[in-house]
């Protein structure tokens, strides 16, 4: 069985480093979806980040009344908004000309004072969830909200526990087709008495699978854990597994894909802890941190599988793959028109 200090090392020589910058290349990244940008804790107030995805270059920001996402360069002489930009009356100004953008990109004043010129900078809707900003990519008003984070009843959230994977060497879709592989689950994390307690269910905007499996690594002071396993896409930006187990809680594990360009995609993974209410916070908190590192763990396991692997459009299916073709159907809903720059 793999061990996350493997991976390390594994993942810098150089062998990994060369075959995982061709993985992804045939892979369309013209997605339409919800897709995260930071985590809250980097967004104080006055905060200016620099973002690249899809190719493009974007410019993440914070005022007192919210968030900001938007093309990262004005569209007056083509500054970019990230490298010395700032938030001033909770608008953002570039650093060239002092051309302010207020929160729906409508620019209201400029250096010469009063003139606000008709041009606009490109804004994208966002919304939050686990700690998240995510904003809506592929043109135009978000077609669908992104699923509701809120606790199962008579249960708590713990804090979020957040983690971030550099060029995980797949596309997104690809990504997300990998909870509706049942059979790596058993090969690679070595999880047994797989069973799907429904049918599948692929409709827009959300896909969904059901099923139970017995892990045998130790978790806490659990062992060969027998797991009821909720698998959600909703879009190609963000899908969660939300796990439960009988008598002791919830885990929720986020997996958000960053398509960063053609070839390159990060991923930001959220794991939370639910229990019940009378549990204190701060063993709820304490409870993630472990549960976070084997989700860290089998995060790798995968990571070091994918990076070695090559896309088939026209796999050889078997029996037990799990619903992967039903998967890739529903994904093409998904494409967009948007160009990707390499």
């Amino acid at each position: 069985m793999y061990d996350g200090f493997t991976f390390w090392k594994k993942y810098f020589t150089a062998k990994n480093r060369d075959i995982q910058s061709g993985l992804g290349d045939e892979v369309n990244l013209n997605l339409k979806g919800w897709f995260a940008v930071a985590y809250l804790h980097e967004l104080k107030p006055g905060a200016v980040l620099r973002r690249k995805m899809f190719g493009k270059e974007l410019v993440v920001y914070a005022t007192d009344e919210g968030y900001g996402v938007a093309d990262g360069y004005c569209p007056h002489l083509g500054s970019l908004l990230s490298e010395y930009g700032r938030v001033e009356d909770n608008c953002l100004v570039c650093p060239f000309h002092s051309f302010k953008f207020d929160k729906h990109g409508d620019c209201t004043s400029s250096y010469k004072g009063k003139i606000k010129p008709k041009f606009k900078l490109n804004m994208y809707p966002n919304d939050v969830r686990h700690g998240v900003l995510l904003a809506w990519f592929g043109g135009g008003e978000p077609q669908w909200h992104i699923l509701d984070d809120s606790p199962p009843q008579g249960y708590k959230w713990s804090k979020p526990v957040s983690m971030y994977f550099e060029d995980v060497a797949l596309a997104p879709k690809e990504l997300h087709e990998n909870v509706t592989d049942h059979g790596h689950f058993s090969s690679v994390h070595l999880y047994h008495s797989i069973e799907q307690i429904e049918e599948p269910k692929f409709e827009f905007p959300i896909a969904s699978s059901r099923f139970r499996a017995t892990r045998p690594r130790r978790l806490l002071w659990l062992e060969n854990m027998k797991m009821e396993i909720l698998v959600q896409v909703n879009g190609m930006g963000y899908s969660r597994a939300s796990i439960f187990q009988k008598g002791i809680g919830h885990l929720r594990i986020v997996v958000m894909p960053i398509p960063i360009m053609r070839g390159r995609t990060d991923a930001r993974v959220i794991v939370q802890v639910a229990m019940r209410k009378r549990v204190p916070q701060f063993i709820l908190n304490a409870v993630a941190y472990p549960a976070a590192f084997e989700v860290w763990k089998d995060f790798w396991q995968d990571i070091l599988i994918w990076r070695n692997k090559i896309h088939f459009h026209k796999p050889r299916l078997v029996d037990g793959d799990g619903p992967i073709a039903k998967y890739r159907k529903w994904a093409k809903k998904f494409e967009n028109d948007l160009t990707i720059v390499s």
